[in-house]
């Protein structure tokens, strides 16, 4: 699954790659094609422009010497005959034909005097005044000195405008023009005119001059990137969105595997300690019956009264252990009620005491206890507060050394009665204190094999402490014992 996640990751970002580089050629594409078309239309305009001036200031006297004019190429009288005379000659030693006749091409020649022009064909005449204004206009379009007056900012910003709209470009621009060497800078609107002169979309201005004087026109986006990004953000976000779910599903299919592998092993131990505690006092009253099976206990009243003494110890310690699965299923199904009464803490602290001598005794160990708080009485239930503090007890016991030194002490604290129970026994790492209060969690006690029960007590005591509204805390370090803290609100009554 690791393996396909990273692939589909891998496949994600080469198709979000392909499409954001997809876009920039399409973007790319779209502002060429409208540089170019703008280029052209400046042209245009400016070719409008001048024959219209010279339409209209066309005023002067026809002047034959200028005719044809040593600086002007010979195609264009050439291409003004092809437009006025189809299908004539090709070139001009071509012999004339039809309209233009003898007396046209005798006055290219120079043949025809003053006279014979006057007395020539008024049609002719028009058609000769006509040659002579389209090339005039002509000369003036090509060969006139061109300054940078044709390069007017607010034509050309408002044909990038318009053009760059209807290729659907809306975002901010700077444009300029420089030299078609690259080297000056004719016009500019742009605030970082380094970064207009590096960039590449550009397009020359008046492409068909015959000098190639026209400039190059230059445009830049500062956002262009922004505007990539637009263009793909709900793919990439939606993209994102849908891994980040594969992901987190991964990671708590993953916690929830280990989580089931570490409760199968916490109740697998368990199952095993469980074995352990219910085959030890079975074995103890299945002895104690085979003797008292034979006929010689029974005449001897001392042996016999010991004998189901033991029977009754174990039975009741095989009902203990019982009960103390019976309560957690019960905890955990909600299936119990408190019975909630007035007590005095520090009662419940002298009766787990004097529940937890005997086994002091016989480990030669020491209890103390200091009851100092002024206001001890609570309200809850007696049973499940005894057995909290008794299990306090017994855990302080079965973790200390061969002697066990535990105190206990209450005292008065703004949120009620605190009951403190501290031994000097093996302690606990940062790492199990996390876990004592789970279900079926034992500290490892390292080559002590002496320590008996099913890992439920502590996960018991924090359930009733908070079930009466309080709160259990521990602190603790290896080899220094441990201390747990008990807040319980107090009663005023």
């Amino acid at each position: 699954m690791t393996l396909a996640l990273l692939g589909l990751s891998t496949f994600q970002y080469y198709w979000i790659s392909d499409v954001i580089k997809q876009n920039q050629q399409r973007f790319i594409g779209d502002v060429y094609a409208s540089l170019n078309y703008v280029a052209s239309r400046l042209e245009s305009l400016e070719m409008r422009q001048i024959a219209l001036s010279g339409y209209f200031s066309y005023t002067e006297k026809i002047d034959t010497s200028n005719v044809f004019s040593p600086n002007v190429d010979s195609s264009f009288p050439l291409f003004l005959d092809s437009m006025y005379f189809p299908n004539e000659r090709k070139s001009a030693n071509d012999p004339p034909k039809d309209l233009r006749g003898s007396w046209l091409a005798q006055q290219a020649n120079g043949e025809v005097t003053n006279g014979q022009s006057e007395r020539a064909d008024p049609v002719n005449k028009k058609l000769y005044r006509r040659i002579q204004k389209f090339n005039s206009m002509v000369q003036r379009m090509e060969f006139e000195t061109k300054s940078t007056h044709r390069l007017q900012p607010v034509l050309i910003d408002s044909l990038l405008k318009v053009t760059f709209r209807s290729r659907g470009i809306e975002l901010p621009y700077e444009f300029g023009v420089v030299t078609n060497d690259g080297k000056g800078l004719l016009l500019a609107r742009s605030k970082d005119q380094s970064a207009l002169m590096r960039t590449p979309l550009r397009a020359n201005l008046f492409p068909n001059d015959v000098y190639g004087n026209g400039g190059t026109l230059l445009v830049s986006f500062p956002s262009q990137a922004r505007y990539l990004f637009n263009k793909i953000w709900a793919t990439l976000a939606t993209s994102v969105i849908f891994i980040l779910i594969i992901i987190v599903c991964f990671a708590y299919a993953i916690m929830i595997i280990f989580r089931q592998k570490k409760i199968s092993e916490l109740k697998n131990d368990f199952i095993n300690n469980m074995t352990h505690e219910f085959k030890t006092p079975i074995s103890t009253v299945s002895l104690a019956c085979e003797a008292l099976s034979e006929n010689e206990i029974h005449s001897n009243k001392n042996t016999l009264m010991r004998y189901l003494g033991i029977i009754k110890d174990e039975t009741k310690r095989l009902g203990g252990q019982v009960e103390k699965v019976l309560q957690i299923a019960s905890l955990e199904k909600q299936d119990f009620a408190l019975a909630n009464e007035i007590i005095d803490m520090h009662d419940l602290v002298n009766k787990a005491k004097e529940r937890a001598i005997i086994q002091m005794e016989t480990r030669h160990g020491e209890l103390s206890c200091e009851l100092n708080a002024s206001r001890s009485l609570v309200m809850g239930d007696e049973f499940h507060l005894t057995n909290v503090i008794f299990n306090l007890l017994d855990n302080a016991i079965k973790y200390s050394p061969e002697s066990p030194e535990i105190h206990i002490w209450t005292k008065d604290t703004a949120n009620g009665v605190n009951i403190e129970v501290s031994d000097k026994g093996i302690g606990m790492s940062r790492d199990q204190v996390k876990h004592i209060f789970e279900k079926f969690y034992r500290v490892p006690t390292g080559n002590r094999h002496d320590v008996k029960g099913f890992g439920l007590g502590l996960s018991y005591v924090r359930f009733i402490i908070e079930a009466h509204g309080g709160s259990i805390t521990v602190s603790s370090s290896p080899g220094h014992g441990s201390t747990f803290n008990i807040i319980l609100p107090v009663c005023n009554a």
